[in-house]
C-alpha cells in the first residue's frame, strides 16, 4: 500500500482574510524573520474558478482562499508533524478571531490492483457505485471519529480517498482537536481501515 503524496494534508475552513495572509506576513508573524525572499508563490484556480495562493514553504506547502487554508505534507515523520503543527497553532493565534468551521485530515492510499475496487463494490453492491466510484460515509466510529472514504478505480490501481473531519465553533476547540499527533494518528487509522475492508472482501468473496 502506498500514500499519495499530493494528498496528504490538512485543511480548516474559516472565512480567512487571504489579502493579509501575504509572503511578509507569514514572514513576519509564522516564520520569526527566517524566511526572508525565500517564500515561491504562485496562483491556482480550481475547479469552481476560486482562486487560491500556494506558498511554498521550508517544511510544507500552503494554500490560502477565502474559504480555506490547506496545509500539505511534505514527508510523514515526527519532526514535519511537530513543524507544521506549532505554524498552524501560529496561524491561528495571529488570526484568533477568525470565524472556523471544520478541520480535515485527508489521505489518499493506493492499491496496484484493481480487484480490489471490484470486491469493495460487491461487497457494498447495495449501494449506488457511479463513475466507477462509491463513498462510504461513517459518521462516528468506535473511536469517536467521523470520515468520509472514496473509494475509486484508477487505470491499474484501486485508490482510498480518506477525508477525517470535525466541526470546530472555536479556536478552542480547533486546537483541541490539533495535536501534533494527529497526522499519524489518522494516516494510520486509514491504513487500517483499508487493510480490514479488503481482509473482508476477501473473506466474503471467498478468495
Amino acid at each position: 500500500m502506498t500514500n499519495k503524496e499530493e494528498v496528504r494534508n490538512l485543511v480548516i475552513i474559516g472565512a480567512w482574510n487571504t489579502l493579509l495572509i501575504s509572503p511578509q506576513w507569514l514572514n513576519n508573524y509564522v516564520f520569526d524573520g527566517e524566511l526572508e525572499d525565500k517564500i515561491d508563490v504562485k496562483l491556482e484556480i480550481n475547479g469552481n474558478n476560486v482562486i487560491s495562493r500556494v506558498y511554498d514553504l521550508p517544511d510544507f506547502k500552503l494554500e490560502v482562499s477565502p474559504s480555506r487554508l490547506c496545509f500539505i505534507l511534505r514527508q510523514l515523520n515526527d519532526q514535519h508533524f511537530n513543524i507544521l503543527h506549532e505554524k498552524v497553532l501560529r496561524i491561528l493565534n495571529t488570526l484568533q478571531h477568525t470565524p472556523l468551521q471544520a478541520i480535515g485530515v485527508n489521505y489518499v492510499f493506493l492499491e496496484n490492483n484493481t480487484e480490489y475496487f471490484k470486491l469493495m463494490r460487491n461487497k457494498y453492491n447495495n449501494l449506488n457505485f457511479a463513475n466507477s466510484e462509491e463513498i462510504l460515509n461513517v459518521n462516528g466510529d468506535g473511536d469517536g471519529d467521523s470520515y468520509r472514504l472514496l473509494i475509486r478505480e484508477n487505470n491499474e490501481s484501486t485508490e482510498f480517498d480518506f477525508n477525517f473531519n470535525y466541526l470546530i465553533p472555536d479556536i478552542a476547540k480547533a486546537k483541541e482537536i490539533l495535536t501534533a499527533s494527529i497526522f499519524m494518528d489518522k494516516f494510520n487509522k486509514g491504513q487500517k481501515i483499508v487493510r480490514e475492508l479488503l481482509e473482508q472482501s476477501h473473506e466474503d468473496s471467498g478468495s
